[in-house]
């Protein structure tokens, strides 16, 4: 019997109802300069009702297409990771694509170093008309993690991780075994964050090193709501829909969801959480805030906010009055003002002042817990 050869890499894309944009998305990939016998492509369609499946007919054998019954963004990352064989998965999210040196410049860096489980790089914003708005990921409250390639120690300080959007990572097959199933209450779309946030708070505790590269490789779309960490807005941050009281619940749930896995890995490799757990409980907090602001309570909202404590915030006074009057200004303002007011701060001096000296350190280790390699 022949046994077929493993691809160096895996792009798996999921999609549902992106007839429109899935094509882009597959042609960034056919056009890469990474030999096409050293990739396999696969695409997830989540039971979609437009016509991605005639738009994806014509590629033939280019790439493996698999049709499920709609469910979530979850059950659909499942099975295509579940199916590939790469020893590097390279996600793609269907509306969104990549610059012709992308896997060449991913695959290196993994090949430098066999100790690099994660490879992530900036992608360029781009709005439903293909205009280029800005970049991402952002690290203006934390400057340091841009190349922080073990980031698990400020994690347990209560810094998160700061990565890209979903098409900007790339993670060795070992390593994202450690992380499956995912599980599937991570709907996406309207209905919920997606698959990527389980995956940005749970692999430092599994990935050994982490490598960024610090330019543009791909787009990623906006439309819509979005989640996005490394900003104060979690919702429509980048997007152009408010966020609504649906999506927002489904974050708040989320948040405690996740922190039951944290919990388990942090406990499971001897580290101390009760920093991190306090990072969750305001994470899970602000979007309490949020819900009641949609609701229209804002009073309860305001009764939060004051009362609002992160342990990333908490080095200094400024950095503390800085999150509840943000959060406050949020609940009081019309959201495009708020906004405007958010973006005028951050291109200002004061900014500098409160931010730009609060990076965290990483070469010492937590005072008590036990660093522990994943295995």
């Amino acid at each position: 019997m022949t046994t077929l050869r493993r691809p160096p890499i895996s792009v798996v894309l999921a999609t549902y109802n992106h007839g429109t944009f899935v094509t882009a998305a597959i042609e960034s990939v056919l056009d890469q300069t990474l030999p096409r016998s050293e990739l396999e492509i696969i695409v997830v369609d989540d039971g979609s009702t437009d016509d991605t499946r005639a738009r994806l007919d014509r590629y033939g054998d280019a790439i493996r297409y698999i049709h499920k019954e709609n469910g979530s963004q979850a059950s659909a990352w499942n099975v295509r990771l579940a199916q590939s064989r790469g020893e590097i998965i390279a996600l793609l999210d269907s509306d969104d694509t990549w610059y012709r040196d992308k896997l060449v410049q991913v695959v290196g860096e993994f090949e430098k170093s066999p100790a690099v489980d994660v490879v992530s790089h900036r992608l360029t914003v781009i709005n439903d008309r293909g205009l280029d708005i800005g970049e991402a990921p952002e690290f203006w409250t934390h400057p340091a993690g841009e190349g922080d390639r073990r980031p698990l120690q400020n994690y347990l300080r209560g810094k998160p991780a700061v990565l890209p959007p979903t098409s900007g990572i790339a993670v060795r097959s070992a390593c994202l075994a450690r992380l499956a199933p995912i599980p599937e209450e991570f709907r996406g779309g309207s209905r919920g964050p997606g698959p990527d946030l389980f995956l940005a708070y749970l692999l430092p505790f599994y990935a050994r090193d982490f490598f960024f590269i610090p330019r543009p490789l791909g787009n990623y779309r906006i439309h819509g709501l979005t989640l996005r960490e490394g900003d104060l807005v979690h919702q429509g941050g980048l997007g152009n829909a408010p966020p609504t009281a649906q999506h927002t619940e489904a974050t708040l749930q989320s948040y405690r969801l996740i922190w039951t896995f944290v919990e388990r890995a942090a406990r499971e490799q001897g580290h101390d959480c009760s920093v991190l757990r306090r990072k969750f409980e305001a994470m899970a907090r602000e979007a309490e805030i949020h819900l009641y602001s949609l609701r229209h309570e804002r009073r309860k909202a305001l009764q939060l906010a004051v009362r609002y404590a992160d342990p990333e915030f908490q080095a200094t006074l400024p950095l503390r009055a800085f999150r509840r009057i943000s959060l406050i200004l949020d609940v009081l303002l019309p959201r495009g003002v708020y906004l405007a007011l958010r973006g005028w701060y951050r291109q200002g001096r004061f900014f500098e002042l409160v931010h730009r000296r609060r990076a965290l350190p990483v070469e010492d280790e937590p005072t008590s817990g036990v660093r522990r390699e994943p295995q």
